[in-house]
């Protein structure tokens, strides 16, 4: 949607190859996350950033299979929009990996 790599190949087309992997991966992080979260419960519920991780993780997943898709299952998106939905998904995916990182951190 940026068109900084795969140039040949519509968004459409990388979503249905895409698809099954991201629903596979998707499972394994919150299994992985869930399991991670009860082995030191007491830590990240005092945590103040675990709270700001898992609001940024909730937004970008609602924002990925609503907006995010439906952009990227248009037959020709008008630009401005594929690069606007394409940044605003990026910046909450590193939101969420910067969330991770400042959880083991900041305490």
């Amino acid at each position: 949607m940026l068109n900084l790599g795969l140039r040949k190949e519509t968004a459409a087309r990388i979503l249905r190859y895409t698809e099954l992997w991201t629903l596979i991966a998707l499972i394994f992080v919150l299994f992985s996350g869930i399991a991670l979260f009860m082995s030191q419960t007491e830590i990240y519920l005092v945590n103040l950033i675990f709270p700001l991780k898992m609001y940024a993780l909730a937004a970008a997943l609602i924002y990925n299979f609503t907006v995010h898709r439906k952009v990227a299952k248009m037959e020709n998106p008008p630009p401005v929009l594929s690069k606007l939905v394409a940044i605003v998904s990026l910046l909450l995916w590193v939101s969420v990996v910067f969330g991770g990182i400042f959880t083991g951190f900041l305490v």
